[in-house]
């Protein structure tokens, strides 16, 4: 009986033993996996795709080269960039999809065009090449089309603000071919002195008196006297009390009334050269401008010959 109980004693002992030794090697093995399990989740993190590039420094696909294309496009092997290269030069974006849609996928192109641009025609380009620009919308981009021609580059902008008020017009520029990007010459000043004009309102005495021809010591009292200056005609109107019109007419050759985008009459606004009267109307009925960019647009439209940088350095400071 001893001996029978002993042996069981014994088969128990040995039975046991190889349950520890598994016991302690799935503890070994447990310990060992756990810093590998932390190991995709680093991983992980280092391979998230980079956020699209919203810089605006796309890539010319009529332009730039193989090299950089397939440096500057993730994913973009060897192949597709000579795909790239065979079908060019594009004339939209949508000749571009077609083309490359016989080698990827729609994803992809998608892709690819977060990182390059078809260069865009302002006179010719579809809606969708268009709507390139960040802010352009479809019902913007078919707006501006109906306003097509435009003569200058800064008549086709001016749409653009006008349609698409949040549109980059820095990039809209950087988009253009390089046949409308040659048309921003400027319209001619219509006398040399308009650019230098002084604020009459902010203008120091003896800035006046340097600054326009033939103005004495008591005439420029009388401006100091009746600024601040809202309107044109406030200024002729007072000034009339002293000089005769053509002396006005004279002195407004160097001096500007600032314009007020939301409140200034016809005569004020028609201070910006190249804005006529039926002009300054037109810009009146937009008005409220919620900003100075689509009051700008409204210029450009009404006076495509408008000089909007001097239209800018007249305005009221907000």
């Amino acid at each position: 009986m001893y001996m029978i109980i002993s042996k069981q004693k014994s088969l128990s002992c040995l039975l046991a033993i190889p349950l520890t030794l598994f016991s302690m090697a799935a503890c070994t093995q447990t310990n060992s996996a756990a810093p590998a399990a932390e190991q995709p989740a680093a991983a992980q993190v280092e391979s998230q795709p980079a956020a699209a590039d919203t810089s605006g420094a796309k890539l010319n696909v009529n332009s730039a080269t193989p090299e950089e294309l397939m440096a500057a496009v993730p994913g973009l092997g060897e192949k597709m960039a000579d795909e790239f290269e065979e079908y060019r030069p594009f004339v939209s974006i949508q000749q571009f999809r077609q083309e490359m849609g016989k080698y990827v996928d729609d994803a992809t192109i998608a892709g690819y065009e977060e990182h390059i641009f078809v260069p865009i025609d302002m006179n010719e380009a579809d809606a969708a090449t268009l709507m390139q620009i960040p802010g352009v919308d479809q019902n913007a981009a078919d707006e501006i089309i109906a306003k097509r021609p435009f003569d200058t580059v800064k008549f086709f902008l001016g749409e653009v603000a006008e349609y698409a008020p949040d549109a980059d017009l820095e990039i809209a520029q950087s988009y253009l071919t390089d046949a409308s990007a040659a048309n921003v010459a400027e319209p001619a000043a219509s006398a040399p002195s308009t650019s230098a004009k002084l604020n009459v309102n902010t203008a120091t005495a003896a800035e006046l008196m340097a600054g326009v021809p033939g103005l004495g010591e008591k005439m420029v009292d009388e401006f100091m006297e009746y600024r601040p200056f809202v309107s044109i005609q406030q200024f002729r109107q007072e000034m009339g009390k002293y000089v005769d019109d053509a002396t006005i007419t004279e002195y407004e050759e160097y001096i500007f009334v600032p314009i007020d985008m939301n409140e200034s009459d016809a005569a004020t606004l028609m201070q910006i050269p190249g804005v006529d009267q039926n002009a300054a109307d037109e810009i009146i009925a937009k008005r409220p401008f919620d900003t100075a960019k689509f009051f700008l647009g409204e210029v450009a439209e009404y006076a495509p010959d408008a000089n909007l940088d001097l239209a800018t350095a007249y305005m009221v400071t907000q």
